[in-house]
């Protein structure tokens, strides 16, 4: 397996001008800790502020001059990491109902805290499974209630129209 060097990250900003990747280096001391679906902590802005992102690509490419990438700060220990399935499930999410990448990560990966306050854990594949099953669900359930509604539309709209 190859050593990328440079990873592809997503900032944990729901705002539609960041919602797009911004490319990070490795540093030595991080290669073979940061893999995709890793939440890692970045230097993001003018101010380097220092934000959560997830990475959604290893590549040993760089999208810009060299000198002007910034280096991933560290990987955040204090977060549940996300698979390569739930990463391509976000994605599908934002290109099908035109989601945000911020909006449609924050579904699929676990925050591990319910609204009750209670903690919960989506550490193995069937709770995940599961998961992903209740959010297509859901997604299903949206899906006729708009297409209900545009039914009704066009209903009502014929009938005025006299069609």
């Amino acid at each position: 397996m190859a050593d990328y060097i440079y990873a592809n990250v997503i900032v944990d900003i729901s705002h539609e001008k960041v919602d797009r990747p911004f490319q990070y280096r490795i540093p030595d001391r991080l290669i073979g800790r940061v893999d995709v679906g890793s939440p890692v902590n970045i230097p993001f802005g003018r101010g380097n502020n220092v934000r959560k992102g997830y990475v959604i690509e290893l590549t040993d490419e760089p999208q810009w001059e060299v000198d002007k990438i910034k280096e991933i700060l560290d990987v955040a220990e204090d977060t549940v990491s996300a698979e390569d399935l739930s990463m391509k499930l976000a994605a599908w999410m934002k290109r099908h109902y035109g989601s945000t990448m911020n909006a449609a990560l924050r579904t699929v990966i676990p925050s591990g805290r319910l609204r009750s306050g209670r903690t919960v854990a989506m550490n193995d594949a069937s709770s995940i499974r599961s998961g992903i099953q209740c959010v297509n669900m859901v997604l299903s359930r949206i899906k006729g209630s708009v297409m209900l509604i545009s039914d009704s539309f066009a209903l009502a709209f014929a009938r005025s129209a006299r069609c």
